[in-house]
């Protein structure tokens, strides 16, 4: 999973905004928006930064999928797409 998608996930569970975040880390929340969507990579200083705010570990940021996020993030693919082919 791609840093981005990691924080917009842990951000969404926690039920935060991108102000929000911003405002933890001091930094833009157009930043935080830019991250999220994988325009813009973030420094190994500032996923740190932003772990700490949400006391998660540097190696949470490359940490590997588990499985079960990778099979479920598949069934819900597969789910989507058999949804959009019933309605045609």
């Amino acid at each position: 999973m791609k840093v981005g998608n990691r924080l917009l996930k842990l951000r969404k569970r926690l039920g935060l905004t991108q102000k929000q975040v911003a405002e933890l880390v001091k930094v833009d929340y157009t930043y935080i928006g830019k991250i999220e969507r994988n325009d813009q990579y973030p420094s190994v200083k500032m996923l740190d930064k932003i772990g700490r705010a949400f006391n998660k570990p540097l190696s949470y940021w490359f940490e590997a999928e588990s499985e079960v996020e990778a099979v479920s993030e598949r069934v819900r693919n597969r789910a989507m797409r058999m949804k959009k082919y019933k309605r045609r």
